[in-house]
């Protein structure tokens, strides 16, 4: 499991999630669940039906005096990637009674090997883990822009993050070079698993904005990187930074883009 989240502003981290999901291997099956007491984006975004998400489950386990399975509650983007959305309640489902039933219905599906991706929004003053996310996950992605005032919001919470996460923690910017990013490494203190290069055009269609194409370029620089470093966090140590346009050839299509799988 893997949980991405940020300390400032709006990065992208929905839009990141969603698009590292939809170029996840297609050896493994993978599945979004939306956990940020902001939520509700995902259903706004692509029109998803009220009916599902958290709020079903939850209320289908009330009734049924225990676990149900997830599979039902789980909707489909354009392009394929499953999501179990939340609404915005302002509170973040817990992870202690949630968490064994996602992974187990991850694992299940498609009688393949399988992983979730939790969408924890940003960290509000005070909480750091995600009412148990973070600290029950495998790694900890923190989203951040390379501008000055993000960097120095992440680098002080650095100490905090190194002691409660360990090595599970690493950094994703978006939209700077090697340089810069190797830079916000050394200053922060927090390896940087990925750069996302800028690429607004791509980052619409996959946050469903309709003005924008529905289809990203299986080459899109942004794609490509994502699909790097999904790999790279299936088994971390064994890449390199992932830097702009560089990465392996995508044969799947984004969130919200073209057909499914």
């Amino acid at each position: 499991m893997v949980v991405f989240t940020s300390v400032k502003g709006a990065p992208g981290v929905t839009t990141t999630v969603c698009l590292v999901g939809a170029t996840w291997p297609d050896t493994r099956s993978v599945f979004v669940a939306e956990c940020d007491p902001s939520g509700g984006d995902l259903a706004a975004r692509f029109a998803l039906p009220a009916a599902g998400g958290w709020p079903a489950l939850e209320l289908a386990s009330r009734r049924a005096g225990g676990p149900v399975p997830v599979g039902p509650y789980l909707q489909r983007l354009p392009g394929g990637l499953e999501v179990l959305t939340d609404t915005r309640t302002g509170t973040v489902p817990s992870a202690d009674g949630a968490l064994p039933h996602l992974l187990a219905e991850a694992s299940r599906r498609h009688d393949r090997d399988g992983d979730v991706l939790v969408d924890l929004g940003r960290l509000t003053p005070g909480v750091i883990d995600g009412v148990g996310w973070t600290e029950r996950s495998d790694r900890v992605v923190v989203v951040l822009r390379g501008d000055s005032p993000s960097v120095i919001q992440v680098r002080e919470r650095s100490t905090r993050f190194r002691a409660r996460w360990g090595s599970r923690v690493g950094l994703v910017v978006i939209g700077e070079g090697q340089r810069r990013s190797r830079e916000i490494e050394q200053f922060v203190g927090v390896p940087v698993l990925a750069t996302l290069p800028w690429d607004p055009a791509s980052a619409a269609a996959v946050a469903g904005r309709r003005e924008h194409p529905r289809r990203l370029r299986r080459r899109a620089p942004l794609t490509s990187a994502a699909a790097t470093l999904a790999l790279r966090l299936l088994e971390p140590g064994t890449s390199p930074m992932v830097t702009g346009p560089t990465g392996p050839e995508v044969g799947t299509e984004a969130a919200g883009v073209g057909p499914g799988r």
